[in-house]
């Protein structure tokens, strides 16, 4: 799984970086949300990211209701250092698919990613299946009525 780390804390990123790359994921690691935008648009491929609430200069969740809105296939993991109910409750609705709390352990986050990808795997295979049988509801009617 290639996976996009945005993370402001040298240490935290680090540990991220390490665990995952030592699991087989590929990672790219930035501590700039113009910098991760970029990334997933000119570099493509990831399957998840792993998503500070808070980082320097940015106000809010604008980043995490960007992300999620414009790439809601991605398996995408909301980390705090500073946890709380309502931030947990707008990060899920905005679209993450977990949320960590630091200080976390390495099981729990290679846990999510797994589990993740494996619901979004499941969503869009379904998402397609009823593509297709709208399809064929589509030539079926339209071959009664010739």
């Amino acid at each position: 799984m290639k996976v996009l780390i945005l993370e402001d804390d040298p240490l935290s990123q680090q540990v991220l970086v390490e665990t995952l790359e030592h699991t087989g994921h590929a990672c790219r690691a930035t501590d700039k949300v113009d910098e991760a935008f970029r990334l997933l648009e000119e570099e493509g491929g990831f399957h998840a990211v792993l998503c500070d609430i808070h980082l320097p200069g940015i106000q809010g969740m604008d980043h995490i209701q960007r992300l999620c809105a414009e790439y809601p296939l991605l398996v995408t993991i909301v980390i705090t250092g500073f946890p709380s109910l309502e931030t947990c409750l707008e990060a899920l609705q905005l679209g993450a698919t977990n949320y960590l709390v630091k200080p976390f352990r390495a099981t729990d986050v290679i846990e999510m990613l797994e589990r993740g990808h494996k619901e979004r795997t499941l969503r869009s295979e379904v998402d397609n299946l009823k593509e297709r049988i709208r399809e064929l509801e589509q030539r079926l009617k339209g071959g009664r009525n010739e």
